[in-house]
């Protein structure tokens, strides 16, 4: 089901107005396929989605790195209200979605470069497409939304810097 089950989402994405570019698989890594799917409303958010080799499941991810005036406005924050920030966030997204893998990047600092929110999808019999593509679509929804949550909070906590808007999410 490796290449047929890409193929499908490929043309799934494709059908719902995405864009989607296959990525490189590093020979070590344990993936049978990548593929990077753009969602482009409400934002322009980039989605890997990756199958792991012998595990019935795909799993989809989304980073977010800090713009450099969010990341020096968070850095000026005290270490408790930093702390806070974080936390935040990470219940945000675990209200979001329950089922989110959500850490905040590097993981276990008081520093923030960046959030990683991803979700698995498990793999069901043919007979249920209906169900995996409607899971799929679901969780990019979801994973959008997650990114809408970061942006948001950022700017109300920390200013939208004086640039142009940055909507586009550095992966």
């Amino acid at each position: 089901m490796g290449e047929d089950l890409r193929g499908k989402l490929m043309s799934w994405f494709v059908d719902e107005g995405f864009e989607v570019k296959k990525m490189e698989v590093p020979p070590q890594a344990p993936l049978e396929w990548s593929m990077l799917v753009t969602v482009k409303a409400p934002l322009q958010v980039n989605i890997a989605v990756q199958k792991p080799s012998n595990i019935p499941k795909i799993v989809l991810s989304m980073g977010v790195k800090l713009a450099p005036h969010h990341q020096n406005a968070f850095n000026s924050l005290a270490e408790p209200e930093r702390l806070e920030l974080r936390a935040e966030l990470v219940e945000s997204l675990l209200h979001l979605c329950p089922d989110c893998v959500v850490i905040p990047q590097p993981p276990g600092s008081t520093a923030m470069e960046g959030m990683l929110v991803s979700r698995e999808v498990p793999l069901y019999t043919r007979e249920a497409e209906g169900i995996l593509r409607r899971e799929v679509m679901t969780t990019c929804r979801v994973l959008s939304n997650a990114y809408q949550i970061i942006v948001e909070r950022l700017n109300a906590r920390l200013g939208t810097g004086a640039g142009p808007r940055q909507d586009t999410m550095v992966m």
